[in-house]
C-alpha cells in the first residue's frame, strides 16, 4: 500500500471519529511530502530550481514553506498567506513566538517572549516585526535580505474511497 493511500485512510478515520460535519470523509485534500523547488541568494538570484515551478504550484493551491539558512541552522516556517504577482512569490507567517535557544539549558521560549511576524519574497527581501506577548508593545521592526529555500506540498484532491 502506498504512503499516500495510508495517509488517506488515516485521515478518513480521524475525520470520521471527530464528526467533522463540514468535511466529507470521502472527499478532501491531503498533502504528503515537501519538495524543494526553488532557492535563491540574498539578492534574489536563482541558486537552484525554477521559480516558475514555485509560481505555478502556489497559483494551484499548493502549501508553501520557506527555509532561511543561517550558519549551521536553518529556520523553516509555513506560509499562512501567499501572494503571486508578476512572477514574484510573497509569503507571510504571523504565528511564531520567540525562542530562547535550541539546545541544552537555553532550550525553550524566552522569558520576555514576543510574537514574531515575517514576510518574505523571492527577491530575497524579508520584513520582520516583533511585538510583546500579552501587550501591544513594539519590540522592533527589521528589514533585510537573505537567501531562501522554497518548498511546496501539493494538495491532491481525493474523491471517493481508496481503491482496494
Amino acid at each position: 500500500m502506498s504512503k499516500q493511500r495510508i495517509v488517506t485512510l488515516i485521515t478518513i478515520v480521524i475525520f470520521s471519529f471527530l464528526g467533522m460535519s463540514s468535511v466529507n470523509a470521502e472527499q478532501f485534500q491531503v498533502g504528503t511530502e515537501w519538495t524543494l523547488v526553488y532557492s535563491h541568494d540574498q539578492y534574489g538570484n536563482p541558486v537552484d530550481g525554477d521559480i516558475s515551478t514555485l509560481v505555478e504550484a502556489a497559483k494551484g493551491g499548493a502549501d508553501v514553506k520557506v527555509g532561511t539558512p543561517s550558519g549551521d541552522t536553518t529556520s523553516f516556517f509555513t506560509c499562512e498567506f501567499v501572494w503571486v504577482k508578476d512572477g514574484l512569490v510573497v509569503c507571510q507567517n504571523t504565528s511564531h513566538i520567540s525562542i530562547g535557544g535550541l539546545e541544552g539549558s537555553s532550550f525553550g521560549f524566552q522569558d520576555n517572549a514576543y510574537h514574531w511576524f515575517v514576510m518574505v519574497n523571492t527577491e530575497g527581501k524579508r520584513d520582520m516585526s516583533r511585538w510583546s506577548v500579552g501587550a501591544h508593545t513594539d519590540r522592533g521592526h527589521t528589514q533585510d535580505t537573505t537567501g531562501m529555500e522554497w518548498y511546496i506540498r501539493e494538495n491532491n484532491l481525493v474523491v471517493g474511497p481508496p481503491a482496494p
